[in-house]
């Protein structure tokens, strides 16, 4: 199977990439008994026509690296994603939040729901280092910051 041998080729990839590797994979098990050379660009935007525009290029992109090492490789003779269009999607401008207005979400987050403040500290936090707004979790699990338990 061509997705395979494209899988075993990028094993030094990240793991990541390998996850999406997987997942497309995955995805469409339609394909799986059909030989990569029989693969039309019709088959593929008939399994594509599900996906949201957020989802189908990610797939396409993946798909299309998985044909262009099979035409490298001599073990398919085109690529069927080149003949399909990858949807266009406006790009939105990238609005920053004031520290200020973080730390406002946060407090709030803190006396009305755990689970929330947690997945915003680590958002945060991985946006831009640890933050003074995070700094109470300490790295505490939701057990350890219950109402019951200190900040």
């Amino acid at each position: 199977m061509l997705f395979n041998h494209y899988f075993d080729a990028k094993a030094h990839r990240s793991i990541q990439y390998r996850k999406q590797l997987g997942w497309t994979r995955d995805r469409f098990p339609q394909l799986h008994n059909q030989l990569a050379t029989d693969i039309t660009p019709g088959e593929l935007e008939q399994v594509l026509k599900p996906l949201s525009p957020g989802a189908r290029n990610p797939v396409m992109r993946c798909l299309r690296a998985v044909f262009n090492h099979g035409l490298k490789r001599g073990l398919v003779l085109e690529n069927p994603v080149s003949r399909l269009d990858f949807v266009e999607r406006p790009r939105g401008e990238v609005e920053t939040i004031a520290n200020q207005h973080v730390a406002g979400m946060l407090e709030h987050a803190l006396s009305q729901d755990l689970e929330l403040y947690l997945s915003w500290c680590s958002v945060f936090s991985a946006e831009s280092g640890p933050t003074a707004n995070c700094k109470s979790c300490n790295g505490r699990t939701s057990t350890s910051l219950a109402p019951s338990a200190p900040l």
